[in-house]
């Protein structure tokens, strides 16, 4: 198993770095490949919505290859939001955390995101994590209620060593998994969560809820408790007080 950024494939503009590791991935690509793009003007988050991802932030996916049943692969946006928090947090004063499942926030502004796609025949032979990190990205250019690190920071810092950090960590949590299982990783992702405990509006395809993020059970569902009773969240999106419809 390769590990990741061993092969490491680097452009200037791409659509998306997800559909170039997907091709590459067809290809043959081995496990922890690489790519980065200085920019993408067809970046995707969850849902498929339009990601923004202008120069200055920290784009790229990889190729990964879990010899895993297809309905453990979603566990991967864990396994990589764990990983992307932890190495952000490398930087005293940046205090990555998660919103269910998978935003990186700070002082609950988005800061990145991680997107996870499963190509091959029956969705299994590979894996893509994309990463999108809002890293040097001029405050003009980042949507409403997203920061980045540095306006966090107050300066700029080296995209390269970033990379390395949060690529680190991805590794570390990533095998952890490969050899431990889910509950390591959820044990982790507990702790960077922002919140559980917390009251929200969990808001579906098909309803909008507003009650208390309890927990996540040992899938990475949302338990979300409502007025008179607990309500099993297996898909959607978490808003905050100030960010509610």
């Amino acid at each position: 198993m390769g590990r990741i950024g061993e092969v490491c494939y680097r452009y200037r503009k791409v659509g998306s770095t997800n559909d170039v590791a997907s091709r590459l991935a067809a290809d043959g690509a081995a496990e922890g490949t690489l790519v980065v793009a200085a920019e993408q003007t067809s970046g995707r988050g969850r849902f498929r919505r339009p990601w923004a991802s202008p120069r200055g932030g920290l784009w790229f996916s990889v190729v990964l290859r879990p010899r895993v049943p297809p309905a453990r692969v979603p566990e991967l946006a864990f396994v990589g939001a764990v990983g992307v928090a932890r190495g952000v947090r490398a930087y005293p004063g940046v205090e990555a955390g998660i919103k269910w499942p998978n935003d990186l926030v700070h002082d609950r502004r988005k800061l990145g995101g991680i997107l996870v796609e499963a190509g091959g025949p029956a969705k299994t032979r590979w894996v893509i994590m994309g990463v999108g990190l809002n890293v040097n990205v001029a405050p003009d250019n980042l949507p409403p209620a997203a920061t980045s690190v540095q306006e966090i920071l107050g300066r700029p810092v080296a995209l390269a060593r970033v990379l390395e950090a949060v690529t680190g960590e991805l590794e570390i949590a990533y095998r952890s998994w490969l050899r431990d299982g889910f509950a390591p990783v959820l044990a982790a992702w507990r702790e960077l969560c922002t919140c559980l405990g917390q009251p929200v509006t969990v808001r579906t395809a098909s309803a909008v809820w507003r009650g208390v993020a309890l927990d996540v059970d040992g899938s990475g569902a949302l338990l979300l408790a409502l007025d008179n009773r607990t309500q099993r969240v297996l898909a959607g999106e978490v808003l905050f007080g100030s960010d509610t419809p």
